[in-house]
């Protein structure tokens, strides 16, 4: 499992549209995604291995900073499936988005269920 994280003082919502276009855009599927408060994102996803180079540059594009080391995971796994004789199978991975700003925790409302 590819693991990514980044970091970033965009807007929130901004971000989410651009990485979420991203993805889209790169030929990926996003599976699950949750919201902690409003300072981490997680999402689930995959990508065909062919994709995951459209993957970097699409991500990269969207001006988040990313851990050094999620770089060079990212670019080891994209070596790992060039390299590979047989059918390319789909890649599953996670992003992990932090937003650094100084609002206060997102509170959300639960409505109450009677019972």
């Amino acid at each position: 499992m590819l693991r990514l994280e980044a970091a970033t003082r965009s807007p929130r919502n901004e971000m989410i549209a651009r990485v979420s276009q991203a993805i889209r855009q790169a030929g990926g599927s996003i599976i699950d995604s949750r919201f902690f408060s409003n300072l981490t994102l997680f999402i689930s996803a995959e990508i065909s291995a062919a994709g995951l180079s459209a993957l970097r540059d699409t991500l990269l594009a969207t001006q988040l900073n990313f851990a050094t080391q999620s770089l060079a995971s990212l670019d080891r796994q994209i070596e790992r499936c060039a390299a590979s004789v047989t059918e390319n199978p789909a890649v599953s991975f996670h992003l992990v988005v932090t937003f650094i700003h100084s609002e206060p925790d997102l509170r959300i409302t639960v409505p109450a269920v009677p019972g």
